[in-house]
């Protein structure tokens, strides 16, 4: 008789009828494991929601959650066989603002630089609205001192940062941001268009975004989360 496969995360039930980490001989003759590319996203979709450990390192997976369906590993592969799911990461807050729970109608396999469009903005937005600083006093910075607020805003998940300039107030600031971010979506959309795993329903949810800076910037609004 099989011994019964171990709980991921204390959860998640592997009732693939088919080995998901078969050992493999490396070329050089070593021994490994080959991961089931399913399974790989569905345990750290699981890791994500459940693990102490993950929460720790990326606070913004707190308070995640996971529809009951997904629990079991097959009842996940079963969606992810029926999306254009190669060279993209599982997305769960592009078609939801804030949205937190994993499900098949919440998530949508995405390209990275798209996933990584909207990431961790809680994280930098602190005493300033989003994309904006105040420069250090001192002598370097006398020279400008008339605007001290600068705007920068974040390109692509790299992490990559371009300088919008020096403004009078943080409201002018975060304004040259608002209107940096519209350019942004609008680009990476027109790319995103042309990809094989489209759809219709991610691209409205970019559109949303752009009418919503678009009204914040109309009605001189901050824009509190994109």
């Amino acid at each position: 008789m099989a011994r019964p496969r171990t709980l991921i995360c204390g959860v998640g039930i592997n009732d693939a009828p088919y080995i998901t980490q078969p050992s493999v001989t490396k070329p050089d003759g070593t021994k490994g494991r080959l991961m089931c590319p399913y399974y790989k996203v569905w345990t750290h979709m699981l890791q994500r929601v459940y693990s102490e450990k993950e929460h720790e390192r990326n606070p913004h997976t707190v308070g995640t959650s996971l529809c009951s369906e997904w629990i079991f590993f097959t009842k996940f592969k079963t969606w992810m066989e029926g999306q254009a799911w190669e060279g993209c990461q599982l997305d769960k807050d592009i078609l939801t603002q804030r949205n937190k729970h994993y499900s098949s109608t919440t998530c949508a396999f995405v390209p990275q630089y798209l996933n990584g469009l909207f990431v961790s903005q809680d994280a930098w937005r602190k005493e300033y609205p989003f994309g904006v600083s105040k420069r250090p006093e001192g002598k370097e910075y006398s020279r400008n001192w008339a605007k001290p607020y600068s705007s920068r805003c974040c390109i692509g998940n790299n992490q990559d940062y371009k300088s919008l300039g020096y403004f009078l107030t943080p409201e002018k600031a975060h304004k040259a941001w608002q209107e940096k971010k519209i350019e942004q979506i609008e680009f990476t959309l027109a790319k995103y268009k042309l990809e094989s795993c489209y759809r219709q329903d991610v691209e409205d949810a970019l559109k949303s975004r752009v009418s919503q800076l678009r009204y914040e910037i109309i009605n001189d609004l901050e824009t509190t989360f994109l």
